[in-house]
């Protein structure tokens, strides 16, 4: 049935469906979707109006419409109109709404509800530029137009509204003639608008959990492109419609995020799916994003995220640049935040802390063009509401005229500086890859291992104190590597780290703080183990008495600090010890 005549009927239904029946009397059993259809008139062709219709028994002659939305697009009661069966009708990932009038928009400030918790059950397919109308109260009704979707490439074609679907209320605004902006501002232009009832759109119900941070190299490779604004995606079965600020704390960060339940956004794209399937494998672990990493936050670090409440939101017209631009690097700037959001998957306010955002950028550094990291930060000095430490900032480039303020707090050298910074490395040991061959007395260790006793450690029902010896080209070495990469590939993927005792040199004390740091990284990571090669690296035969004690100087120090972190696993290679 792809074209029909039918009858309209005005209804008081509190929806935008159309229902059809086959006699004037509202339908008592239409309850299933009939499809998707565009309402024509018969004789001039002028009205065009895309509605989702529920129909049970055809033949159908009347449908039935509310009668608001009727008034809406200027139909009448009694008149007929053509059905045209839409065949295709794509999901879209982000629609604007406005009202249609200042009334319109008075009604919503002057009510509680939230529009886009009862958008879903009066309307799901929508097009560019279409009205309709939706109920808040019985005899109450707001209209609206749809401003803009997302993708953009969709055009005018009908969409279809889902949970995963963001939908953005935009301020009613009078529609004047454009002027240019002021020098003083930069205008990033956009549909979007930035009002402070935004901040509800981006508070919702977040439940506190602590996860652990999914190694980089088990995500998809080009995820980072999409979420240009700081976020964290955790597994649920929980989903909810609209990404939700929360905070991440680690004992090397505090600082606000956006985070997405993945179950509500299944079968958007590759990326997303492929990770959804990694989680699941990857049990109590999340993926952040590149702009969380630079925070400080690193691979298999524990995490607690909880909810931000809305009074602890600030909103920032202005950011500060700290750093030593020239001026032709400014523009360099506005123009990588402009691209930045432009192509991100969620079109949302930057959030921030008081230590802002790091971007990298193209700059210009004596004479060269380098690739660099920048700090952009909230102009406190235009905030006129009080903030603390826990205070985090809305900052969004593509609603409103936004202006830059350049300081010189840093100079080009000291940036350079900083970042030169010796670091330790700390990758996961277990994800490194090797050739080694398979013995066969390997095999039995291993398996071991897997069965009982990673499953005990993880569940905190043992600790890991394994001394495993073995002469030289016994492949004890590739038995360590193997332990380790088969400690990486289990669910929880368990942090390792390495260190080879025969590369140590220098005074006693050296030792402890070589151990110590390797320890340190893996306290913020457990469950974790540490891998130790050559434990006998000074176990020899000595007759020098002072020297004999110099040694036992050593392996007390050595064991005094890996037994007062016995929460941390290790497991110790070497030829044997007398």
């Amino acid at each position: 049935m792809s074209s029909f005549l039918v009858q309209i009927v005005a209804s008081n239904i509190p929806n935008c469906f159309g229902y059809l029946s086959s006699t004037q009397s509202f339908p008592s059993d239409a309850s299933n979707s009939f499809g998707v259809f565009c309402l024509t008139s018969p004789t001039d062709g002028k009205l065009s109006v895309v509605v989702q219709v529920f129909g049970t028994r055809p033949p159908f002659a009347f449908i039935h419409l509310n009668a608001a939305f009727m008034k809406l697009h200027g139909i009448q009661e009694s008149e007929q109109v053509m059905l045209h069966n839409v065949n295709s009708v794509n999901f879209c990932d982000c629609i604007e709404i406005m009202p249609a009038s200042l009334d319109d928009w008075n009604i919503i400030q002057s009510t509680a509800f939230v529009i886009e918790e009862i958008f879903l059950d009066q309307i799901r397919v929508v097009q560019k530029g279409m009205r309709f109308v939706l109920n808040v109260f019985d005899n109450l009704s707001v209209n609206f137009q749809v401003i803009s979707i997302i993708p953009e490439n969709i055009g005018d074609a009908p969409v279809i509204v889902s949970t995963t679907t963001q939908v953005l209320v935009v301020p009613w605004e009078e529609k004047k003639d454009s002027k240019t902006s002021q020098s003083s501002s930069i205008d990033f232009v956009d549909s979007r608008k930035f009002t402070s009832n935004l901040i509800d759109d981006f508070v919702g119900n977040f439940e506190e959990k602590f996860s652990r941070v999914l190694p980089d190299s088990l995500g998809p490779k080009n995820l980072n492109d999409q979420f240009a604004v700081p976020t964290v995606i955790v597994l649920d079965k929980d989903p909810y419609v609209k990404p939700c600020v929360v905070s991440l704390y680690s004992p090397l960060i505090d600082s606000p995020c956006y985070a997405i339940k993945l179950a509500a956004i299944k079968g958007v794209n590759q990326e997303l799916d492929q990770l959804q399937e990694t989680l699941e494998r990857r049990k109590g672990h999340c993926w952040i994003s590149e702009s969380v990493r630079k925070m400080g936050l690193k691979d298999a670090m524990q995490v607690k995220i909880h909810p931000v409440t809305k009074n602890l939101i600030n909103i920032t017209y202005l950011l500060t640049e700290v750093y030593d631009l020239q001026e032709g690097d400014q523009s360099v700037l506005i123009d990588s935040l402009k691209n930045l959001f432009a192509t991100a998957f969620i079109h949302s306010p930057i959030v921030m802390s008081m230590n802002g955002l790091y971007l990298t950028i193209p700059v210009k550094i004596d004479g060269k063009i380098r690739s660099t990291q920048i700090n952009i930060q909230p102009n406190f000095k235009k905030i006129s509401l009080p903030y603390d430490e826990k205070t985090c900032f809305y900052f969004w480039p593509n609603g409103v005229k936004m202006a830059f303020e350049f300081l010189s707090s840093q100079t080009t050298t000291q940036i350079a500086e900083n970042r030169s910074s010796s670091k330790i490395i700390d990758e996961n040991f277990g994800s490194q890859q090797h050739d080694y061959v398979n013995l066969a007395y390997q095999e039995e260790i291993l398996t071991n291992i897997n069965e009982d006793l990673i499953p005990r450690f993880c569940n905190q029902l043992t600790d890991i104190r394994i001394l495993i010896t073995g002469s030289k080209s016994s492949g004890k070495t590739a038995l360590l590597f193997k332990l380790a990469q088969q400690f990486f590939e289990h669910e929880l993927t368990i942090f390792s780290t390495f260190v080879n005792l025969a590369e140590w040199k220098g005074k006693t004390d050296s030792i402890e703080k070589m151990l110590n740091e390797k320890l340190q990284i893996l306290k913020s990571r457990k469950p974790s183990i540490l891998f130790i090669d050559n434990l006998d690296f000074l176990n020899v035969h000595l007759d020098d008495e002072e020297r004999k004690k110099f040694v036992d100087k050593i392996y007390r120090k050595i064991a005094r600090t890996l037994l007062s972190n016995n929460d941390i696993g290790v497991i110790a290679f070497g030829s044997g010890l007398a």
